[in-house]
């Protein structure tokens, strides 16, 4: 463990940006998803792979974090897995410029995928390396409003873009340029130190496994909900582009002030007793989106938005 007793801000900034990048990335695929279907001519069983193929490399760096994070630190692993993360969304958007292949692309999604996988465990370490136990299910709550005003800004400049005649690509290659921002600034904090090292290395396999097992499954689930959600709109409930979009930044605002919620106030209640809740509750409205209305799918953002914060502080 950490020998700090004080909040660590460089590595909080560091994070919170981190998430931030990360949000504007993985949401922009949501939106752009119509678009990347016409213009490589793929139905929406390839155009799946987008999604898949970022799973599975993401769910490769959480089963390996045991290895890169005993090699570096968990500092230095967000550092150089930002570096991947900027190369492999940049591909994304500047491959389709010159060559219209959907392999090449795929290929730029899987790298960002990899990097993906290893930041959010980075992340999500670091909150705990940096606070004190009493501040952390605040601060994990804050960490992921930054996911959640990211994913309300996604959509919203993917239209101005539009405006100015710009494509889905350029979107992926403007944002690439975040993550390489924390690449860079980072070599200015200071790793944190810690104490009975080897402990950590021997103890540390199962249990992060675990929870990187648990959590890649929620973010799946959740880009897996916010990336479809406006194609399901469309084909299933016949909406227009507008509509389908309304009801997704509804969902992010949702999503938001939920995070929000738990990170300004300290709700009564254990950790374990949200999550039991925040997973019933999901289930029921998304089983009523799929079913009986579709609000019930803006409404799995308020629902959903206590699962971080709470189960990365059981």
């Amino acid at each position: 463990m950490s020998t700090n007793t004080k909040i660590n801000w460089p590595y909080l900034i560091a994070a919170y940006f981190c998430l931030f990048s990360f949000g504007l990335i993985e949401n922009g695929k949501g939106p752009s998803y119509p678009e990347i279907l016409v213009f490589f001519s793929i139905n929406p069983i390839k155009g799946s792979l987008l999604f898949t193929l970022a799973s599975v490399a993401s769910l490769i760096t959480t089963l390996t974090a045991s290895y890169w994070l005993a090699k570096f630190n968990t500092l230095r692993s967000l550092q150089y897995f930002c570096f991947i993360f900027f190369a492999g969304t940049f591909l994304m958007g500047f491959i389709p410029y010159f060559y219209q292949s959907y392999l090449l692309f795929l290929c730029g999604v899987t790298i960002s995928g990899l990097a993906a996988g290893a930041t959010g465990i980075c992340m999500n370490l670091m909150v705990p390396e940096a606070t004190p136990p009493n501040y952390r299910r605040r601060v994990f709550a804050g960490l992921h409003s930054c996911y959640g005003i990211a994913a309300c800004l996604a959509p919203l400049i993917i239209n101005c873009l539009r405006k100015y005649n710009l494509s889905w690509q350029s979107y992926f290659i403007l944002t690439s340029f975040l993550p390489l921002i924390v690449f860079v600034l980072g070599f200015k904090i200071k790793p944190i130190q810690y104490v009975q090292k080897s402990k950590i290395k021997d103890s540390f396999l199962f249990k992060k496994i675990q929870i990187g097992l648990f959590i890649s499954t929620y973010v799946a689930s959740e880009i897996l909900l916010s990336s479809r959600m406006v194609y399901f709109l469309e084909k299933e409930w016949l909406f227009n582009k507008n509509d389908s979009a309304l009801y997704l930044t509804f969902f992010f605002i949702l999503l938001m002030i939920g995070r929000i919620i738990f990170g300004l106030f300290n709700l009564p209640g254990k950790n374990y007793s949200w999550l039991i809740i925040s997973i019933i509750l999901s289930l029921l409205f998304l089983t009523v989106g799929i079913n009986l209305h579709p609000l019930g799918l803006v409404f799995c953002g308020l629902t959903m938005s206590m699962f971080f914060p709470t189960s990365m502080d059981l």
